[in-house]
Order: C-alpha cells, then sequence, then structure tokens
C-alpha cells in the first residue's frame, strides 16, 4: 500500500513538473507574441515555423549561359545535364534565367551578331530535357542576346526564347494551391536598337518602361513574395528614376552580366538604403553557377552552387531556410517569424537516399534532423528559439547519404537586429551609379590632361631655376618638370597637345557598321546611327582608357624625346653617347607600349566595325599616325627651334656639376646666366 502511495505521489509530482514546463513555455512564446503589432499576431499561428511545408516554395536561378558554336562545347553539354539531371532533382516551381542565353561571338572572340544556330540550341537542350512539364520558365535578354539587333529579323529572342514576352517587362505570379502567390517581375533593360560591341554594355529603360515596371509593383502588393529579376544590375542601366525605388514591394532584385569580375568577386551581394536586396549571380560561361532560393512562411533564403566538374559529384545540395543566413536580413520580409519558429528548417536535394542529417548549433550538437511531414525535401529539428535571442551565431549542417557523400553548409544567423554588412567593393559595384562614375572618370582624366598642360605652360618661367640645364637633373621629380617644361613651351607640340585632348571629348571618334551594313557615328557623349541616337555607352570607359594608357602616356614619351634632344644638343653638341639595347629599350618604352595599345584598339575596332572604322578614325589612326609625326618632330629639334624659348649655354660638362640658373625668356626678354 505504501509503495503504491509513493508511486502515485511520483507520478503526481513528475506530472506537475511536465505541465509547469508547458506553461511556462507557452506563456513565454504568447507572452513575447506582445511585441508584435496586429496584422503579424493574426498570421502567428498561420504561417510559424514549424515541421509543416505549408508555406515553403522553391525555385533556381542561372544566368549567362553564353551558348556558343563556336567556344567551349562542354559549357553546352553541362547545361544540357544541368537541365535534364540537377533541375529534375531540385524540382523548382520556378526558373529564372537572367540574360545572355547565347554568346552572339565570333570564332576572333570579337565581332558580334546573332546566330540562329546558337538560339536553336538554347530552346532544344530546354525543351528536349523535359523540364517545362514541372517547372515556370522564365527568361529574360542581355546584352550579348542583343548584339546587332535592330529589327525584328534579328530579335530571334521572340522565336526561341521561351519565355517570348514581347514587352521590355513582364509579370508572372505563382498561384498555389493553399492559396499563397508569389510575384516574379523580369526586367529587359537591353538599349534599342542594340548595336554590336563593344559600345553595348549598359542598360536602358525610358519612360514608358518605367510606368509598366511601376504598375508591376503596385499590383504585386498582394502577393506572400515578389523577387525582381533582369541581365543588368540596377547600377549599370540608364534611368531617370533609381530603380530599386520602383521596386518598392520586393524582397530581392536578382540579376547577372557582370562574371565575377574575372574572379575579383565570386559572391556580389548588396542591400540598398531602403532595404532591398541585390544579387548578383556568378556566370554559368566559365564558372558554372546556379542559384536555388526559397520562400519559407514569407521568409527569403537562397544559396549559390558551383556545379563539381565531376558531374556524378553532384549529389547533395543543401539551403538553411530557418535561421536564415545574418547577411541576407531584410525588413522587406516576416522576419518575425523566424524569432519564434519552433523548429530548425532546411531543404536537402539529393540523388541517393539521406541516411543522416546533424545539426550543430555554435558548435554544440543539436540532434538529428527528419523529414517532415509529407515532404520529400525539407527536413526540421525542433528548438527553442529563445536561447539564441539576442547576438550572433552559427549553425551547421553535415549531411550523409547512403552512398556515404558527405555535404557541410555552414551561416551565422542572428534572431535579433543584428545585421552583417556586405564588402566594400559589392557596395561600390551594386550601389554606385557605374555609368555617372565611368563618365565621372573620363571627364576628369580629360580635365586632368588638360590642366597640366595649361600649368606648365602659364608657369614656365616659375620653373627657369637650376635643374632646367643641369645636366643630369638631380632628382626624378625634377627631370620630369624640366621635360614638361621643355615639352610645353614649344607651340607646335604644344598646341597639338591641346587639340588631341579636346578632340577626344568634342569630335567624332570614327565612323564604322555599328548596325549591320548601316554606317554610324560614334562620339564619346552617343551614337548617332539609322536615325537613332545611342546615349553614351562604354565609350566612357574607352576614353579613360585612352587618356591614361595613349594621352598621358604620349605627354610622358614626347616630353622624355624633347629633354633628350635638348640635352644632346646643349651638353653633348649633338654627339649623343651610345647606349645599350636594354638602355634604348627602356628610354622608347612608352613608345613601344603606346605604339602596342593603339594597334590592339585598331584591331578590335576592324573586327568590330569592319574596315572603313579604322579608315575614318581620327580617334585612333589619325592619331596613332600624328603622334608619331610630332615624335620624330622632336627627335629632329635643332638649336634654332629653342631659341627664344630657353637659353642655350655655352659650356662644357665639367661645369655643369655646379647648377645654373637659366631664365625661359621671350624674344624681348634679356638673357641671364647665374
Amino acid at each position: 500500500m505504501i509503495c503504491r502511495l509513493k508511486k502515485i505521489c511520483l507520478f503526481l509530482g513528475l506530472s506537475s513538473i511536465l505541465i509547469f514546463v508547458y506553461k511556462s513555455t507557452t506563456n513565454e512564446l504568447l507572452s513575447s507574441t506582445t511585441d508584435l503589432d496586429e496584422k503579424q499576431r493574426e498570421d502567428f499561428f498561420k504561417n510559424s515555423l514549424n515541421n509543416s511545408d505549408a508555406h515553403l516554395m522553391w525555385f533556381v536561378q542561372i544566368t549567362d549561359l553564353h551558348i556558343s558554336i563556336f567556344h567551349d562545347q562542354t559549357r553546352i553539354e553541362q547545361f544540357e545535364f544541368f537541365v535534364r539531371n540537377i533541375l529534375n532533382l531540385i524540382k523548382p516551381m520556378v526558373v529564372l534565367v537572367s540574360g545572355d542565353l547565347t554568346d552572339a561571338k565570333d570564332k576572333n572572340m570579337i565581332g558580334s551578331g546573332q546566330n540562329e544556330e546558337e538560339w536553336k540550341t538554347y530552346k532544344k537542350k530546354v525543351t528536349d530535357s523535359g523540364v517545362l512539364n514541372f517547372t515556370k520558365w522564365l527568361d529574360v535578354r542581355g546584352n550579348h542576346d542583343n548584339f546587332d539587333v535592330h529589327q525584328n529579323d534579328r530579335n530571334f529572342y521572340s522565336k526561341y526564347g521561351i519565355t517570348k514576352n514581347s514587352e521590355k517587362s513582364f509579370k508572372y505570379d505563382l498561384k498555389l494551391a493553399n492559396g499563397d502567390k508569389y510575384s516574379f517581375i523580369g526586367i529587359d533593360g537591353c538599349i534599342e536598337p542594340g548595336p554590336r560591341r563593344p559600345y553595348n554594355f549598359f542598360g536602358r529603360l525610358e519612360e514608358k518602361d518605367l510606368e509598366r515596371i511601376k504598375n508591376f509593383s503596385q499590383t504585386s502588393h498582394d502577393s506572400n513574395g515578389t523577387i525582381w529579376f533582369g541581365h543588368f544590375p540596377t547600377s549599370t542601366i540608364h534611368s531617370v528614376i533609381n530603380l530599386h525605388n520602383l521596386f518598392n514591394n520586393g524582397v530581392a532584385y536578382l540579376c547577372g552580366h557582370l562574371h565575377t569580375l574575372a574572379g575579383l568577386l565570386p559572391s556580389m551581394y548588396s542591400r540598398h538604403s531602403n532595404g532591398l536586396l541585390e544579387l548578383e549571380l556568378g556566370d554559368w560561361k566559365d564558372n558554372r553557377m546556379f542559384r536555388i532560393l526559397a520562400f519559407d512562411s514569407g521568409i527569403f533564403s537562397f544559396r549559390d552552387f558551383k556545379l563539381k566538374k565531376n558531374l556524378k559529384n553532384n549529389s547533395i545540395f543543401i539551403l538553411i531556410t530557418n535561421p536564415k543566413d545574418i547577411q541576407f536580413k531584410t525588413d522587406r520580409e516576416p522576419f518575425h517569424r523566424a524569432r519564434f519558429s519552433t523548429h530548425i528548417r532546411f531543404l536537402i536535394f539529393s540523388s541517393h537516399q539521406i541516411t543522416s542529417a546533424k545539426v550543430f548549433v555554435d558548435e554544440l550538437p543539436r540532434g538529428t534532423a527528419v523529414k517532415a511531414n509529407n515532404s520529400k525535401v525539407l527536413y526540421t529539428l525542433e528548438w527553442n528559439a529563445f536561447e539564441y535571442s539576442t547576438g550572433v551565431h552559427e549553425i551547421k549542417i553535415i549531411v550523409e547519404d547512403d552512398k556515404k557523400n558527405i555535404q557541410i553548409v555552414s551561416q551565422n544567423f542572428a534572431l535579433d537586429n543584428s545585421v552583417k554588412s556586405f564588402g566594400i567593393l559589392s557596395n561600390f559595384i551594386l550601389l554606385v551609379d557605374q555609368i555617372y562614375f565611368t563618365r565621372t572618370a573620363f571627364y576628369l582624366s580629360t580635365s586632368g590632361i588638360l590642366l597640366a598642360l595649361i600649368f606648365f605652360r602659364y608657369n614656365r618661367k616659375r620653373f627657369s631655376v637650376r635643374f632646367v640645364t643641369c645636366e643630369p637633373a638631380r632628382t626624378i621629380l625634377l627631370g620630369y618638370l624640366r621635360r614638361f617644361v621643355l615639352l610645353t613651351s614649344i607651340d607646335y607640340i604644344y598646341w597639338s597637345l591641346i587639340f588631341m585632348t579636346i578632340y577626344v571629348f568634342f569630335g567624332p571618334w570614327f565612323v564604322g557598321e555599328i548596325l549591320g551594313d548601316h554606317w554610324g557615328v560614334c562620339f564619346s557623349w552617343g551614337i548617332i546611327v539609322k536615325g537613332a541616337f545611342l546615349s553614351a555607352d562604354a565609350q566612357y570607359i574607352n576614353g579613360t582608357l585612352h587618356m591614361i594608357f595613349f594621352q598621358f602616356l604620349s605627354l610622358l614619351d614626347l616630353s622624355s624625346v624633347i629633354d633628350t634632344r635638348f640635352v644632346n644638343l646643349t651638353f653633348h653638341e649633338d654627339n649623343p653617347p651610345k647606349l645599350k639595347i636594354f638602355a634604348i629599350f627602356f628610354q622608347n618604352f612608352s613608345f613601344i607600349f603606346i605604339l602596342f595599345f593603339s594597334l590592339l584598339n585598331l584591331y578590335e575596332l576592324y573586327l568590330s566595325y569592319s574596315l572603313i572604322s579604322i579608315i575614318i578614325c581620327p580617334f585612333k589612326t589619325w592619331f596613332l599616325v600624328y603622334f608619331v609625326h610630332l615624335r620624330i618632330k622632336c627627335q629632329n629639334f635643332s638649336l634654332n627651334d629653342f631659341k627664344g624659348v630657353i637659353e642655350i649655354p655655352k659650356f662644357s660638362n665639367q661645369f655643369c656639376k655646379s647648377p645654373r640658373k637659366v631664365s625661359l625668356i621671350n624674344d624681348d626678354d634679356d638673357i641671364k646666366i647665374n
């Protein structure tokens, strides 16, 4: 009897403890909801992050395919593997292809134009794979899809594209059986008409395009999640309105185009001041990148993947949806749901049977996740989110399949207001208006060279000090000052350089076949072709490079030549010492570089815009010829060319040990040597 009473008391005691713990946890959860507004409290239980996949959807992005019939056939073969196997494994509800579907380059990799075979290949690989049976395929054009597109019969996107959208932007609403709706808005920023490369790099949106985008934004307010996508980053699109201000209800803008900046930025992400995430994806062309994204109860998550060269090793892909990565938090999503979530949640796409999915938080084991009810890809593990309500933490998932393949992913998370910033270079590329930046760089480089020439010209008397005629100049700085004094003191050279600098800004650069066989005229500020005006594209980039690698180096080279000639005439009596081969090469390095740089540019111009573009080409051909003329003239100056500008000293080398002050003079000035 006593034993029974003890058992009953023990049972009642344990029951009381369990009830107390349950009530305490429930009260903590319910009391915490007082921090939420009325709308958030309404959907708290409806959309809670538990062990159900009721409000879960996922999709895939791929960009910059560059399907080519001339180069790297593995690009096509692996794309076929991707659509047939990887997408069949993931089974996304939507696939976003953000531009540059085809390469549109010639065999020489410089000439450009639409190739119908490349478009046929793209469409065939997609349609034959069967992927369209279970997913919605949304593709937009990139600048390569717009090379030399000036009439309808050259716009192969309208014939072979999967979406075949006739407008420059479109909207697709994905409606699920449970009533959830997700909006995908595609932006086509290609300029019209589309010239050949290289002056078809930036995008452009006209006012009518912006009105259409604004309308899409307004009609997607009732969506559970809105995604904007296009080829060009917003920083590379001509627009009278900042685009991110139009994307006022989307979680993220997905783009491509920049190809990881040749490997400098494998991950290029940023967050605009209004909370919009801008996420550039690395290219398929060289890096075989793709992205898996998800909305989990309205919370947006993604992860970028690189297709492994050994295709059989692409067997496990993991995406953690709760808790989401701290770096991609935004106030445009219902993040309060994560703070009160009851389960850790992640997606596993695997071609084999998963045998283990272990979860670690802050390096401590939390347990093994299991498949959620009625889900093939969602794995969950119960947790107490309040244990991690403050500070930054790390979650790690270790997944193993029955073939002993192991995949490990980890990320930092924070359930409070902590946010991790993005890198400086990523922010600069995606947040700073690159069109404005390149234009400013061009203006600064042009004005900098002009001001330097004018400064030395009108201050040459101030520099008429001991270093002017002392050979050799005592320091490198004094040597360059002497060179520029001499360069700007001779009228013919000075005004030639002024004209060449100003001409780049105002004058026509070249005439060439910019659109098909239609001739056009290219200026620094735009292109006139086929009755249309195309505002400046990559001209500012090319102009800045020209100012640095041609105009500035020309100043250095001509100043060196004229200085050498001056020294030889005044100190060596036109009998210069013999130089070794290396010294000759070093002395003429600037000239060799200018020659190589200019010929390379002319070759590219010829392949891009035909032979006429290098014949009627003041910007490159004529300037190069005139530069060689100036250089020959500097090499053959006589003493008379320096008279009336600088006094010619009459003394031998031995007296040069003590520098002499020689005044620069005008014709009516008295010559003085101290």
